[in-house]
């Protein structure tokens, strides 16, 4: 953005701040990802959302990379949601399956 949108920037910054620190409390705890409606962890048929943890994860790292989001606080959230993202799809198809009722 050219410096007379700094004001702008800066907003948007502030959004993506808010947007990731809302959304980290939803963070399954034990699998690092996020549930497919992500404020009803426990309502049938949710479930947990391999390719949204994925663009979350994505999101995160950007953010640190960008010097938008403090590293130290959110490097814990990317590493527990990329793994578990790669342990679902290192795992075969059938097994991804009995893993998603579990």
């Amino acid at each position: 953005m050219p410096p007379s949108m700094s004001a702008e920037k800066d907003e948007i910054r502030k959004m993506f701040h808010d947007l990731i620190d809302a959304m980290l409390p939803y963070q399954d705890e034990k699998t690092g990802m996020w549930h497919q409606v992500i404020n009803l962890p426990n309502i049938a048929p949710n479930y947990l959302e391999e390719s949204g943890s994925a663009i979350f994860a994505n999101a995160i790292m950007k953010g640190v990379r960008l010097g938008v989001l403090g590293e130290r606080s959110m490097m814990d959230s990317w590493r527990s949601t990329t793994s578990a993202w790669l342990r679902v799809w290192a795992t075969p198809r059938t097994a991804r399956a009995r893993l998603a009722t579990t």
